[in-house]
């Protein structure tokens, strides 16, 4: 369709504001050619949109005159002026939300993997907790056999081992350790 060839006509201060060219820089000249498309296939899906219903709605990733790149929110409209086929189009800049939405969605993942972190610290906690119980159950029965057993008990050095052993245990880093603050 003649339309398809897209040459600019007309543009308005919001058009200058969001890509930075001027009037006299666009005139006579397609979007293709200003490289203003920095996906093509997203003008394509327009054009496509445009020739079947005359109509289209589409977010596109546009470059700027600086080099730049942005996301907009394109509305535009085939229509006739003079016998000519032209394109009306307005575009709301949504660069800021979509950079917005991709951080919320980096700290979202962070959180994520920070709560993962903090359950993996829980339960090494609880694992510590039950090993120190544990330990002191050995101890208290070492201790117990300890009075029970006469000096010269062929038992007495396997006490003495199974106590350093239970001593040993906490010093192994099984312990609770205060979080940095």
């Amino acid at each position: 369709p003649a339309f398809n060839k897209n040459v600019g006509s007309g543009i308005n201060e919001g058009f200058t504001e969001l890509l930075g060219w001027q009037e006299h820089e666009v005139l006579g000249r397609t979007s293709l050619e200003l490289g203003i498309w920095a996906l093509p296939q997203e003008r394509a899906a327009l054009m496509a949109d445009l020739g079947r219903s005359g109509r289209s709605r589409i977010e596109g990733t546009f470059r700027r005159k600086n080099g730049n790149i942005g996301v907009g929110l394109l509305s535009a409209a085939l229509f006739e002026l003079g016998g000519a086929p032209h394109i009306l189009s307005v575009t709301r800049d949504v660069t800021a939300e979509r950079e917005a939405e991709r951080e919320r969605r980096r700290l979202e993942q962070a959180l994520r993997q920070s709560q993962k972190l903090e359950s993996v610290g829980v339960l090494a906690s609880g694992v510590a907790h039950e090993f120190r119980n544990l330990l002191h159950t050995v101890r208290v029965y070492v201790d117990l056999l300890g009075q029970g057993a006469p000096p010269e008990s062929a038992a007495r050095p396997h006490l003495l081992q199974l106590e350093r052993a239970v001593e040993r245990g906490p010093a192994s880093g099984f312990h609770r350790q205060s979080a940095p603050g």
